[in-house]
């Protein structure tokens, strides 16, 4: 699937929006063009590009689904078209959010890191005790 889009009626009762997500999810991709096209323009070799999102680029970034607490998070995360995009801008490193599951894993060359610091719970078990 490319990004999936969902909305919340009660509580955790989720519904596909229908069958439009495909079309919302290239006209948010297209709204990158423009940064994509003046960094091909501007980057130079030695150059280090990290990019940033805050939904996964990829599938395979999301924990299996036996893993998951909401097993519904495997169909509002992952972009065909985000994924093309951090390759075609050439980044050495993507950091993205969504899922608020901390990771740090590479593949075919880009390292992918999520560390979830949006509340104070996050914070402390994503990052762990402070090293003094």
């Amino acid at each position: 699937l490319p990004i999936s889009i969902f909305r919340a009626t009660r509580g955790a009762d989720w519904k596909p929006m229908g069958r439009a997500v495909p079309l919302v999810a290239r006209k948010m991709a297209a709204l990158n063009t423009p940064w994509l096209k003046a960094l091909a323009l501007q980057r130079r070799p030695q150059d280090f590009v990290a990019s940033l999102s805050h939904f996964l680029p990829r599938n395979e970034l999301l924990p299996e689904k036996r893993f998951l607490l909401e097993p519904l998070l495997t169909k509002v995360s992952g972009s065909d078209f985000l994924k093309e995009q951090v390759k075609e801008s050439g980044a050495a490193l993507h950091v993205f959010g969504h899922t608020h599951i901390p990771l740090d894993l590479s593949l075919e060359g880009v390292r992918y890191v999520q560390w979830c610091l949006g509340s104070k719970h996050e914070t402390q078990t994503c990052a762990g005790p402070r090293q003094e």
